[in-house]
């Protein structure tokens, strides 16, 4: 039998995009759910993490779903935190300016 002339093999995806899929979830999770517990600092662990690992899966020119993978879990890993820390910001800043207003 001849094989077919344009299949081509699937390619395997690359571990590093994996990886920061899986850390930028776990990150929020962990962030989310063990704010209650003291434990939520945590997730900037596995947010730092994940972060390195997508970067490094975007330099080492994935493909396909693999590239896909990197940029999500680059995403999550860079939003979140990034909204955690404007939102303190704003929520810091309301005090502030209720504190001024009471004194005036």
């Amino acid at each position: 039998m001849d094989a077919l002339p344009d299949y081509a093999a699937p390619q395997s995806p690359n571990p590093f995009a994996i990886a920061s899929l899986i850390l930028g979830v776990v990150g929020t999770v962990v962030y989310c759910c063990g704010s209650f517990l003291c434990i939520g600092w945590l997730g900037f662990f596995f947010w730092l993490a994940g972060a390195i690992c997508g970067v490094v899966a975007l330099v080492q020119k994935p493909e396909g779903n693999s590239k896909i993978m990197a940029w999500v879990g680059l995403a999550l890993n860079m939003v979140f935190p990034l909204a955690v820390i404007g939102l303190t910001a704003l929520l810091m800043g309301m005090g502030v300016l209720g504190e001024l207003t009471k004194q005036m």
